[in-house]
């Protein structure tokens, strides 16, 4: 997911014709799921559209928390792993249609199969804003003469402060078996400014107001949409069905499996009418089977968009905007650049994008930049459109994609375990997404494009006020996640890959990341996972040896606050290090071991490493001369700033007085930007 765009406007409220009309779509919509009980595929090998199954068992109130109920695992922030999703079957239909009121609401049926690991008689789930016409568990599905046996419930209730729904069982599950949890629902449609779940907006295209429905889901919000197992290790695969007016075009992560006219078998509710005089049709369509992914990756378009397409590789590639946009041309720069990006990446990584299609959508206002649904991407306009002369729209929107692609790798094939490894997400996808803009527009070297961009802004950013590591164990309720998408995700995540990348080397670290994908690709990881593939190929060479091992190293980086601040001494080849906050007198213990690029006289010297508080060097000593000087983290290749005294920086002034371009210019400008902090 991109960083956060400021709310755009949202028109007024609809007239009073249209409220007049509310209660009749309402209606409607409720008639609608009484049909549409049992129209899901029941499990994973029925991929061919829906089918008739058995209604779920319709409860006549869905009960809030007690006050008094006992402590259980509904008090926990984490779900418990008694049973694990396999399979979900989900048809969704948004209340969207010429000729209805403004949609507030949608409908639908969700089929999960899950594996029973532990002996249990309660099922927890996410459930956000949701009202329930019914529920069901049915199974164990292995059993052929068990299979459509409805597994007797008890109390249905939610747990608001967790957003869990729970299925009170009066039976167990039974360990190692296969159930299938079955859910009638209606949830909200988000109206704006807030853009989560599934959200409107209403837009001028080809002279006339219209609207979109559009899904935003990371982090949490799937459960707003449909109830599910809302945590990015609880991967499935998903059958995905949405129902809409035949006028809009419905798009979501797999391909079209096919598109027909929903009828009711009583051929009724679904060509009702809607003022007595107009019929409505509704048509369905529905997608291939999915990857196996998390819940936040899921996403679903309802529009009334134009596209443009091309293919790359065999595998297509279209840009979805207002008809208006498409016809000035306004996609045509995202569509030229898409393609080139996913060849490069695949060429980096030395593995294949797994889906054969990719839809990136413009919608009109969105809380983000954009957001990397696995097949459906979604853009806010100025993140994707551009006028041909706006060169600054351009690298925006070059960035933008290259990071969105980047994800299909680093958050949507490998994902984090959880919300407190987020930046193996961001982190990486903020860094390809400037390899990706260096490859496709060549601005300036990348090292000056990373120091530039990210090295030098971050270490501006990187402050006591944000009071965070990159991975951050304390990160359970959904305000503290939310909080994790800031700078130091981002950005100081991109800045560290990119020291990691300079001491390892480039050849090891794309060896590495092509181990650590291969090996966790469609599951989960934690930031250790990838510290082993990395020593691996660190081991597996002679070339170079790391102080200590990579974990080491990286947990310095990864777990700790802050960044270190490096005082030079250059006449007796001492450094120190401290960290670039700590107070005058203040004992503080963290140390980082800082990998230090350095140059003398202009000619680059091995890298040496600084593993304590203080460490001498006496290849660093130096003599008083103008001739015989020294500059550190050449490049601006680590995260650190660094102190040196009055007397040497004006030695260094008269270096560039001499020679102005013997110092890099993104050493240059570190030593301003270190000047500078120092000062203040």
């Amino acid at each position: 997911m991109s960083a956060k765009l400021r709310s755009g406007f949202y028109l007024g409220k609809k007239s009073a014709l249209l409220l007049a009309l509310l209660p009749a779509a309402l209606l409607l919509a409720l008639v609608v799921l009484a049909i549409l009980y049992g129209r899901c595929a029941r499990g994973p090998k029925e991929s061919e559209g829906l089918t008739p199954s058995v209604a779920t068992t319709p409860w006549a109130n869905v009960s809030a928390e007690p006050t008094a109920r006992p402590p259980g695992p509904w008090d926990q922030q984490r779900l418990p792993r008694q049973v694990a999703p396999i399979h979900y079957s989900l048809l969704l239909w948004p209340h969207l249609a010429p000729g209805l009121p403004e949609p507030r609401t949608h409908s639908g049926q969700v089929n999960i199969t899950v594996r029973c690991r532990e002996a249990t008689s309660v099922v927890l789930l996410h459930s956000a804003e949701m009202t329930y016409q019914g529920a069901s568990v049915w199974g164990p599905l292995e059993e052929a003469d068990n299979s459509t046996r409805s597994i007797p419930l008890g109390e249905v209730w939610t747990a608001p402060g967790n957003q869990y729904l729970m299925l009170e069982l009066l039976e167990n599950l039974t360990a190692g078996s296969l159930y299938e949890l079955r859910f009638a629902f209606q949830g909200k449609i988000q109206p704006g400014p807030d853009y989560f779940g599934l959200f409107l907006n209403t837009y001028k295209d080809e002279g006339e107001n219209r609207w979109i429905i559009v899904s935003q889901l990371q982090p949490t919000a799937a459960r707003h949409v449909y109830p599910c197992f809302d945590e990015p290790a609880m991967k499935a695969t998903f059958n995905i069905s949405i129902i809409h007016h035949p006028s809009y075009i419905a798009l979501s992560n797999m391909p079209v499996l096919d598109v027909f006219e929903y009828k009711d078998v009583n051929d009724s509710a679904l060509s009702a009418l809607m003022n007595e005089t107009t019929p409505i049709n509704w048509t369905i369509t529905t997608f291939e089977t999915t990857l196996k992914m998390s819940t936040y990756i899921t996403a679903f378009v309802v529009c009334n968009f134009d596209y443009v397409t091309t293919t790359e590789r065999g595998k297509q590639i279209r840009i979805w905007a207002r008809k208006d946009s498409i016809k000035k041309g306004l996609a045509n720069y995202a569509l030229n650049i898409t393609g080139p990006i996913f060849s490069y990446m695949e060429d980096l990584l030395n593995i294949s994008y797994p889906l054969s299609k990719t839809d990136l959508v413009a919608v009109p206002l969105m809380d983000h930049g954009a957001m990397e649904n696995w097949g459906l991407m979604t853009f806010h306009e100025t993140s994707l459109l551009n006028e041909p002369e706006d060169y600054i729209s351009k690298m925006q929107i070059c960035q933008v994609v290259a990071h969105e692609v980047a994800h299909q790798w680093f958050g949507n094939l490998v994902t984090m375990d959880w919300w407190n490894d987020l930046w193996l997400n961001e982190g990486f996808a903020t860094y390809f997404g400037h390899l990706g803009l260096n490859y496709i527009e060549h601005i300036m070297p990348l090292d000056k494009l990373i120091g530039e961009h990210l090295t030098l802004p971050t270490l501006a950013k990187d402050n006591p006020r944000l009071n965070q590591s990159l991975s951050n164990t304390e990160t359970r309720q959904t305000d503290s996640i939310l909080e994790q998408f800031n700078t130091i995700t981002y950005h100081k995540g991109a800045v560290v890959i990119r020291m990691l990348s300079n001491f390892i080397t480039e050849r090891l670290f794309f060896k590495a990341l092509n181990s650590y994908l291969n090996a966790f690709s469609f599951s989960n990881a934690v930031q250790d996972d990838l510290w082993t593939h990395i020593q691996k190929v660190i081991d597996e060479q002679n070339d170079f040896q790391l102080p200590t091992s990579v974990k080491t190293i990286m947990d310095s980086w990864t777990c700790q606050k802050g960044y270190p601040l490096l005082t030079v001494d250059f006449s007796t080849g001492n450094i120190s290090q401290i960290p670039v906050f700590a107070e005058k007198g203040e004992h503080n213990s963290d140390t980082w071991i800082i990998p230090i690029s350095w140059m003398r006289n202009g000619t680059i010297q091995p890298l040496v490493w600084l593993d304590k508080r203080n460490k001498i060097f006496p290849e660093m000593k130096i003599s008083d001369s103008v001739q015989d000087w020294i500059v550190l983290n050449v490049n601006i290749s680590a995260y650190y700033r660094i102190n040196y005294d009055q007397n040497y920086c004006r030695k260094l002034a008269k270096v560039l007085e001499d020679d102005p371009k013997v110092i890099p210019s993104v050493s240059r400008l570190q030593l301003i930007a270190d000047a500078t902090h120092l000062t203040w």
